[in-house]
């Protein structure tokens, strides 16, 4: 091979002449045949002896330090003195060229999709090598075969960067950004970048301190830990933050970063739990990590009552957004645990994405656990289910119903707004934030604790194939088909009993309210069966609570105010409900 750099004679320009298999191939320091940075003719002799595959493409690139320099003008190849083994190779005269577009933002506003700022107003594609050697912004969706910064900055600042080839930086430090919500899919290790991590900020910073919470995790290799979590802002102002990691073997399951007990970079795939007061970027320097999979550490300990100790808080580890159905586990509860925008309660979830830089809650179910992700992995099936949101004045909190069959499910988590109702599965003795039924299942109890007096709405996401989904009130004896309806809207107390809903689905038994059995005379109600009898108000208020048998069949309803009721009474027979109306 015979070449010559015209353009810059007298430079350092590096040659690299290497082997793939091919045209988009890449080349690292396993397939390099030759390198020079000669400045006249040179001859390059190079052996084909210990390449294996029967088919190669052999390519030349030039490593330049200016900016439109990675030029090879004149290439000469020659065959010389074949041996018997060479003679059996077969040379092709197909030449495939893939010179380099240039940003140079001559249209002054740093667009990468603004065609006038790239040499010869032209776009690159995903087949196109690219130089950026001005700053760049990329918002939307950018594709391109080789990637090479030269003493600028590019940052993607939404949408999606994929390079199909190589990153090239001049910067030894990183010029390449991408900010929280972008996301970057590329193949090559020790490529130097910055992640600009968005921080929830809290209505306030004391010890009633409820919101502003965050699962965090790095996207990037080797990322300091005192980029988020440090004594001071700058050198004149004082950092107030909190970063905590999970141990649920330990007697305190979160360990405070203040404590010192923690280490100095972020761990890949562990997730962390993060406030601060003032600041809202977080900017974590690292590199990037090229892999498509990921296995997680996680551990299992035995014995009942260890829900918490089954808890881990794990991390999205890449720089781009994890789907949960490319998640394989064993042994692990197949749903997961964020936090909620306001960053003050939970939220259950059995598929979904966990975006860059977050983390999310996985619960241990069994020995010897495991959990991956593998980018190219098919998308599995999801079992039907229902899920519960309950909204109040304090926020809304959310269980899943999840026809996967009988078993435990995902713990309930106590949130930091200890104001907020909650909504829950409740079997023996345990509450579910996702909770497992049999798919054949007609009934679901439904719990509901209401911290205080209000107004709150229930509304459901049905994801199946469900003839009927009624909503019951055991309070008021109202019935919702929540099929047809947005929401049911009712009225809660902190005093009420919790299990105050119930779930019919398709076939399930026929309603409890039925035909007349209460009835108004003069100042009176007449009962025409026995049993244990509750009055609610429209309220939800229990107004009225008592045994009756053996003939007892009236009430006094006199200082009742004129409106209307609800009656239950619950016998051997079950449940009956009916409205009345006092006047």
């Amino acid at each position: 091979f015979y070449h010559l750099n015209k353009d810059y004679q007298g430079t350092s320009d590096e040659l690299v002449i290497y082997w793939t298999t091919s045209p988009e191939g890449t080349y690292d320091a396993n397939n390099v045949l030759y390198t020079s940075s000669a400045t006249t003719w040179t001859k390059a002799e190079i052996s084909l002896n210990d390449i294996k595959e029967s088919s190669i493409y052999i390519g030349f690139r030039m490593n330049s330090v200016y900016a439109d320099g990675i030029y090879i003008d004149d290439i000469t190849i020659t065959r010389e003195a074949a041996s018997a083994k060479e003679s059996q190779i077969t040379w092709s005269n197909e030449l495939v060229k893939k010179s380099a577009l240039t940003f140079n933002n001559a249209a002054g506003d740093n667009n990468w999709n603004t065609a006038a700022n790239w040499n010869g107003g032209v776009l690159p594609t995903a087949d196109d090598n690219v130089i950026v050697a001005a700053e760049a912004n990329i918002n939307g969706v950018v594709a391109v075969n080789n990637l090479t910064i030269n003493n600028a900055t590019l940052t993607v600042k939404s949408g999606t960067l994929t390079v199909n080839g190589t990153i090239t930086d001049s910067n030894q430090y990183g010029s390449l950004y991408f900010e929280d919500g972008a996301q970057i899919f590329q193949n090559n290790k020790g490529v130097n970048a910055y992640f600009r991590m968005n921080v929830k900020n809290p209505t306030a910073w004391d010890e009633s301190n409820i919101n502003g919470w965050q699962f965090i995790s790095s996207p990037l290799l080797g990322a300091d830990i005192a980029s988020a979590a440090t004594k001071y802002d700058n050198a004149y102002q004082p950092s107030d933050y909190d970063l905590y990691k999970y141990n649920g073997a330990a007697e305190l399951e979160w360990v405070n970063h203040k404590s010192g007990n923690f280490e100095s970079t972020f761990e890949q795939g562990r997730g962390y739990m993060y406030s601060h007061q003032a600041r809202t970027i977080v900017t974590l320097g690292g590199t990037l990590n090229p892999e498509r999979t990921f296995k997680y550490e996680v551990s299992y300990t035995e014995g009942e009552g260890n829900e918490l100790a089954n808890l881990h808080l794990l991390g999205n580890p890449f720089t781009f957004n994890m789907d949960w159905s490319e998640v394989t586990v064993e042994n692990v509860y197949n749903g997961y645990a964020t936090l909620n925008a306001a960053g003050d309660d939970y939220v259950y979830a059995t598929e979904g994405t966990i975006n860059v830089g977050d983390g999310f809650f996985v619960q241990v179910t069994g020995s010897d656990p495991t959990i991956s992700y593998e980018k190219t992995r098919g998308s599995k099936e999801t079992a039907a289910n229902i899920n519960v949101i309950a909204r109040g004045i304090a926020g809304e909190d959310n269980v899943i119903i999840n026809f996967a069959g009988e078993g435990d499910g995902f713990s309930k988590l106590q949130g930091f707004n200890k104001d907020k109702a909650t909504v829950f599965v409740a079997n023996n003795g345990k509450r579910y934030g996702i909770a497992n039924v049999d798919e054949n299942t007609t009934e679901v109890a439904l719990n509901f604790d209401a911290k205080q007096m209000g107004s709150y709405t229930i509304s459901l996401d049905v994801n199946g194939e469900f003839e009927t989904v009624t909503l019951v009130d055991r309070f008021t004896g109202v019935e919702t088909n929540m099929l047809l309806e947005d929401e049911y809207t009712f009225t809660a107390t902190s005093n009420d009993n919790v299990n105050r809903f119930v779930i019919r689905l398709a076939n399930s038994q026929e309603p409890t309210a039925n035909s007349q059995f209460v009835y108004q005379s003069g100042e009176e109600l007449i009962l025409s069966i026995e049993g244990s009898v509750q009055i609610v108000d429209m309220l939800g208020r229990v107004v009225y609570n008592n045994e009756h048998a053996n003939g007892d069949n009236r009430i006094n309803v006199a200082e009742f105010n004129d409106a209307a009721y609800v009656v239950r009474v619950v016998n051997e027979e079950g449940v009956k409900v009916q409205k009345v109306v006092i006047y």
